[in-house]
């Protein structure tokens, strides 16, 4: 494809022949007699460039610049979408491993509200430690909530970098 270009743009700069006929009606000279005419024409044509002073060069030259320009662009794209993707990948990992971790400490907070209850209807401990347990447990279940809607931001984002498309699923 380069090597095409290339040429296409040295063409006008290459020697070139052209050969051709004509047919034309009526004579070339006063038509004195009034009778019409066939007059035929048979030519050739030779064109050599030489005075062009190394256009030819420049002119190719110029086309490789910019099909080199294209390829880097080309090139550069593609890094991009590598990149894209591979950030939504880490996105995507990482908001999977915050789940976990969200869901770990929700188990804990349940379980240290259990006990708080269970410890202030023994006598042990007082409202406040109930609440602030229950205060707890909120929070950890509002993360919880906060890391499940990031990963579904961050599954978006691959699917979107990747060009994954699901039509149809929720």
């Amino acid at each position: 494809y380069q090597k095409r270009q290339v040429s296409l743009a040295a063409a006008k700069y290459n020697p070139s022949l052209s050969i051709g006929f004509k047919e034309t009606w009526g004579t070339q000279m006063l038509n004195i007699s009034g009778e019409t005419m066939f007059n035929s024409n048979v030519y050739a044509s030779i064109k050599l460039p030489i005075f062009h002073w190394g256009a030819r060069f420049k002119s190719t030259a110029a086309q490789k610049a910019i099909l080199l320009g294209k390829q880097y662009a080309l090139q550069d794209k593609q890094d991009q979408i590598s990149k894209e993707v591979a950030k939504a990948w880490t996105a995507l990992t990482e908001n999977t491993r915050q789940i976990s971790i969200a869901e770990e400490n929700c188990k804990l907070a349940e379980e240290n509200l259990d006990l708080n209850t269970f410890s202030y209807t023994e006598g042990k401990l007082t409202i406040l430690d109930v609440l602030s347990a229950q205060l707890t447990w909120i929070q950890a279940y509002t993360n919880l909530i906060q890391s499940y809607y990031e990963q579904k931001i961050a599954l978006a984002d691959y699917r979107k970098a990747t060009g994954i498309r699901y039509l149809g699923q929720k």
